[in-house]
């Protein structure tokens, strides 16, 4: 059975709407990084407050001989906090 007939007996063409498709991508002001990705130890931060970071630069390095995931800034900003568990970076 065609698409089209099997929705019009199912009653939900009146649901079928083809709307704009609209991009949006988010700017939030900052963003709070885990250094704990997963079942593994945390991350060694590597940067300190008040240092300038682009995105995508390695933030949090796997301690030697464990078991972590790498840390990347997910946007350009300025450190604002650094903890054992956690980098923040506010937009600059």
């Amino acid at each position: 059975m065609p698409v089209k007939q099997l929705m019009r007996r199912l009653g939900v063409t009146d649901y079928d709407s083809h709307a704009e498709f609209v991009e949006t991508s988010p700017h939030p002001e900052q963003v709070r990084i885990p250094l704990k990705q997963h079942v593994g130890v945390a991350a060694e931060a590597m940067v300190k407050v008040g240092e300038k970071v682009e995105r995508g630069r390695l933030i949090g390095r796997i301690p030697e001989g464990k078991l972590a995931a790498a840390v990347h800034a997910s946007i350009s900003g300025v450190i604002a906090e650094v903890t054992t568990e956690a980098v923040t970076i506010r937009t600059t």
